[in-house]
């Protein structure tokens, strides 16, 4: 593959949903689904059938990607803390090569910083957990505000419009219309939206198609792990609701892949205006377990929640799927590699640049960690995926390991191998112990909770630091009482 690492200047466009678990794609082995353009650009791009997350949470993995760091080495625990400023992220690199940086909509930053390296904003963002407004006490956010939460994700299920939806529109068209603006500097944009992420409504006829074929497809899944941290997670629904959120799901991904083929074409028509080179990526963050083992949204290590869909497309070659694994802290210095920027300082990421070349590289792995406080101050559980299998572990609980063969096409991970392979597992016990990447950081994560109580109640004194709060239009606050289910807790 003749990549040029030259500094020639790439022009790069980066797409990012939130939440769209891997194999929720056509590209990916979904055969329900219609994700055509994502499909298309698949079939000349680089797949990568292994792309891990560095953390199954919004916030924690977006400053990953940004960073080419673990979340904890840069005090990104949860969706409460904030991004600091001093972290360089491949935008500052860009940015120092001469690139114009833009972010269209959402990257879920938390703090006081809105660029983070970027030369500029379009549009607004859209998260719950803004400090001193937590979605579910924004009247602006009508029905939806709880079901923005994992916990809370169930009280909302059906079809209309929402606040995610109405945002991706607008993050769409704010894109198309900087897209068809001329642009004499080299340019890295990334366009963020929210969907597939819940509350779980779709459109009415898109859902309509999905419920039928999805209803064929249903099997009960009652699951008790002997786990506390991944018992905590487990949330009942009855079959009829699993399957008409599951038929939600798959329409918002339906309209996101429509949203991105515009997307693509645009970018596509902007390179044949200035003649320059290009590359287009579609990545998520993390994914949504869509009660498959009992589990609804994110925050576990199984393959629905911690596995992400990326295509990389370089305009004028074509790409191969690549089965070596991947995490989204490895895209950050692969860029900074092909555009020739200095690299970022501290990075923690390995460029896959080889892989794109056609390179080997069978020792590669990708690790992800969770720091969760559900049922104690601070759970450390941490995920290794190499050589086709999976281990998980979860601090405290080390009797409890999990094993399993990703090898095994099915990737239903309902059977732990940990007892079948001791050998295996203790390779991965020192495979995370010697990684440098991964440290204690309990006491940084306890102090940071204790922090948020007060910056959350000075947030809501600070109207400039909510300028870029977005709020939806009345007509998508609302969603029919069919489409309520009980509250759940406090």
């Amino acid at each position: 593959m003749n990549f040029n690492t030259d500094g020639r200047d790439y022009d790069v466009l980066i797409y990012i949903s939130d939440q769209h678990t891997a194999d929720c794609s056509g590209f990916m082995g979904d055969d329900i689904v219609r994700t055509p353009n994502l499909d298309r650009i698949a079939e000349e791009g680089f797949v990568f059938d292994n792309a891990y997350t560095s953390c199954p949470l919004c916030v924690p993995a977006r400053a990953s990607f940004m960073t080419s760091r673990m979340p904890s080495n840069i005090g990104v625990f949860d969706n409460s803390c904030d991004f600091r400023s001093s972290e360089v992220t491949f935008a500052h690199a860009h940015v120092a090569k001469g690139y114009d940086c833009t972010l269209v909509g959402r990257m879920h930053f938390v703090g006081l910083d809105y660029f983070h390296g970027f030369s500029r904003r379009i549009g607004k963002d859209m998260t719950p957990s803004y400090w001193g407004w937590p979605s579910e006490e924004r009247e602006d956010l009508g029905d939806f505000g709880r079901s923005l939460y994992q916990k809370y994700c169930l009280e909302v299920i059906g079809s209309g419009d929402s606040p995610v939806l109405s945002y991706d529109r607008e993050v769409v068209a704010d894109a198309l219309a900087f897209l068809e603006e001329r642009h004499e500097r080299p340019q890295l944009t990334v366009v963020g939206t929210y969907a597939p992420h819940f509350p779980y409504v779709g459109n009415k006829e898109k859902m309509d198609y999905y419920r039928k074929l999805l209803e064929g497809r249903y099997a009960d899944e009652e699951m008790s792990f002997d786990l506390p941290p991944v018992d905590a997670k487990l949330q009942t629904a009855t079959r009829d609701d699993i399957i008409e959120l599951r038929a939600a799901y798959y329409a918002m991904v339906d309209t996101l892949d429509e949203q991105v083929g515009l997307v693509y074409d645009a970018f596509e028509r902007q390179l044949a205006k200035t003649g320059r080179q290009g590359i287009f990526i579609y990545m998520s963050d993390h994914g949504d377990q869509l009660g498959c083992m009992g589990i609804y949204g994110k925050q576990t290590f199984f393959e629905k929640s911690a596995r992400i869909p990326f295509v990389m497309k370089v305009m004028g070659q074509t790409g191969r799927r690549i089965a070596e694994p991947v995490s989204i802290m490895d895209i950050a210095p692969t860029l900074c590699e092909i555009n020739g920027t200095d690299p970022i300082p501290l990075a923690e990421g390995k460029s896959f640049l080889n892989l794109l070349r056609g390179e080997s590289e069978p020792e590669r792995y990708a690790i992800s960690e969770f720091y969760d406080s559900q049922i104690a101050d601070c759970i450390r559980g941490y995920m290794a995926v190499k050589g086709g299998f999976k281990y998980i572990v979860y601090r405290g609980f080390e009797d409890k390991e999990m094993l399993f063969d990703l090898r095994d096409s099915s990737r239903s991970e309902r059977e732990n191998a940990a007892s079948l392979h001791p050998e295996l597992c203790r390779s991965f016990r020192e495979l995370l112990s010697s990684d440098f990447r991964l440290r204690d950081h309990t006491e940084a994560f306890i102090n940071n909770r204790k922090q948020h109580k007060l910056l959350n109640k000075a947030g809501r004194r600070m109207g400039e630091f909510n300028k870029y709060l977005y709020s939806p239009p009345v007509e998508a606050r609302y969603i029919d009482e069919s489409g309520k289910r009980p509250r759940r807790g406090k």
